[in-house]
């Protein structure tokens, strides 16, 4: 499966490239008086009004860096009924897409209730010089259709919770 790969703090995670529509750069937001601090605004793209989620912010509580390579990855989720909503979803170094081979996956090994978007956990073949054959990098799936929940789910998707 081919994937976007970016991070979230230290943390390495993907998005499968199917639920991507485009990267685009960091860019100014307009304030939402009243949003939820991972909502740091939204913006406009092609003519539609694009909220933007901080995925630092809404993982973790901290806002992303401003690195040169933080971007807005625009991604289309599914609404009721058959139809999409584009959202962006702000991120740390996002360069690269990678493809993860099924056969390397293991479940995350713990559920986390406030967290099910959290996928399969892959491992990337070792890093060139790395120690030994151990060290390999961890990569997790982001499930887009579990990244929102309830009311946050009403509020950008506009379903009920």
């Amino acid at each position: 499966m081919l994937a976007l790969a970016f991070h979230v703090g230290k943390d390495r995670f993907a998005l499968r490239c199917a639920d991507v529509v485009e990267v685009v750069p960091r860019v100014d937001l307009r304030d939402i008086p009243h949003a939820p601090a991972w909502i740091p605004g939204m913006f406009t793209y092609r003519g539609a009004v694009v909220p933007v989620v901080d995925l630092c912010r809404l993982m973790w509580g901290t806002p992303c860096a401003p690195k040169m390579s933080s971007r807005i990855i625009l991604v289309r989720h599914a609404t009721p009924p058959g139809r999409a909503r584009l959202i962006g979803l702000l991120a740390e170094r996002v360069t690269e897409a990678v493809t993860l081979d099924p056969t390397r996956a293991a479940p995350p090994g713990i559920s986390v209730p406030d967290a099910p978007y959290l996928g399969d956990v892959y491992f990337m073949p070792a890093v060139e010089g790395a120690a030994t054959a151990d060290d390999q990098a961890m990569i997790q799936l982001v499930r887009l259709d579990q990244l929102f929940q309830g009311a946050s789910r009403a509020m950008l998707l506009g379903d009920a919770p």
